[in-house]
């Protein structure tokens, strides 16, 4: 009797085995990460797309709380949706939002999906985990060009209806000075007006361009000949300054589309911002890479070791007309990041206050 119910138990083990070996082939050919955990919230199966995203295999973390090995953030919380899947018996969703190791927002959308058995209580629960951060990125960045499409427009608008009027200002300002003559008491005054109108007219040009579409003629360019032209107009106001310039350029770096004319200009924004932060002296350093591990871009990095951007500044140093200056109208870092976008790149900024702020552009490389 024992010899026929160990014939009996082979095929069924076999079956066992042969189920699991099917399930793993399922989920490791999912593309996004998998994991499945009992009662206890405890590992029972995880694909390999998900083990290879933290780094372990499936012995180090067989049979241990999902929570430790996956660092989830709703743990001990009413937030978790493996709980709330096996309190309620439904599915359930939630969108985890996080920092990775760099600094970058990190999306994971999780949904939980129960397992029951033949009498209809729940044993397991299938936990789904989807990066969404690039989609979020995408949501965010349609909302920022819509927002600044709309500025442009307004201030195009603006721009055009002031000019006319102010040319009529300009030109009997002028008038008045020279009815006036040199010596008269009141050429103080038209002198102001026509100085006060002459910057309201750079003004108005910046809005106009800030607003109008870019021309770009793009070439084969070496990012570093680039750079190169544009730091020799700043060589003798960083001495001045007692600013020491640093060049810390990556070797061969692979050449970049670029409208020259228009990248110098960015490159020389960032530049003057960095120095205008260092009033006293102080480090610029100019880094160069190429970004590693895809190598399919080039990064160039512009940091000073002022006094670093407020947290509260952080979130909309990009956007139009916002300055910390007195004299600036806020359209330089909005217009930087503009014309890096236009050649396929972003543009982006590191601060920790007392420690500088790094400014981050981020190029597509030529693929030949």
């Amino acid at each position: 009797m024992m010899g026929n119910h160990s014939k009996e138990k082979e095929p069924l083990e076999k079956q066992i085995l042969e189920s699991k070996r099917k399930f793993q082939s399922i989920i490791d050919g999912i593309t996004d990460g998998i994991v499945l955990i009992d009662s206890k919230y405890k590992i029972i199966a995880i694909n390999k797309f998900m083990q290879q995203k933290i780094n372990k295999s499936f012995p180090e973390i067989e049979s241990k709380h999902c929570y430790r090995m996956l660092n989830c953030p709703s743990y001990g919380s009413d937030d978790c949706p493996a709980k709330k899947t096996f309190k309620t018996s439904g599915a359930s969703n939630v969108i985890h939002e996080s920092l990775d190791k760099e600094g970058n927002e990190v999306y994971l959308d999780i949904h939980t999906f129960p397992l029951k058995d033949e009498n209809d209580d729940i044993t397991q629960v299938v936990v789904h985990i989807r990066d969404i951060s690039e989609r979020k990125r995408l949501e965010k960045e349609a909302i920022r060009i819509e927002k600044l499409t709309s500025t442009a427009e307004i201030a195009a608008g603006v721009a055009h209806e002031v000019r006319n009027p102010l040319s009529i200002v300009s030109g009997s300002a002028q008038y008045l000075q020279k009815a006036l003559g040199p010596s008269h008491a009141y050429r103080e005054y038209t002198e102001t007006i026509i100085k006060n109108v002459q910057t309201v007219e750079i003004i108005i040009s910046e809005l106009l361009n800030f607003a109008r579409p870019l021309p770009m003629s793009l070439e084969l360019k070496d990012v570093h000949e680039c750079l190169n032209k544009t730091l020799r107009f700043l060589e003798k106001k960083c001495f001045e300054q007692k600013i020491q310039l640093i060049k810390e350029y990556g070797r061969k770096l692979p050449l970049v589309m670029l409208d020259e004319q228009h990248i110098g200009q960015v490159f020389l924004n960032l530049a003057l911002n960095a120095l205008q932060a260092m009033p006293q002296g102080g480090k610029l350093t100019i880094h160069t890479q190429q970004r590693c591990p895809e190598k399919k871009r080039v990064m160039v990095k512009f940091k000073d070791t002022g006094p670093g951007i407020p947290p509260e500044n952080m979130v909309k140093i990009f956007a139009p007309f916002f300055s910390t200056r007195p004299t600036g109208i806020g359209l330089g870092l909005s217009m930087s990041q503009r014309i890096v976008e236009m050649h396929g790149g972003f543009l982006t900024a590191e601060s920790t206050m007392g420690q500088g702020a790094t400014f981050i552009i981020t190029l597509p490389c030529h693929e030949s």
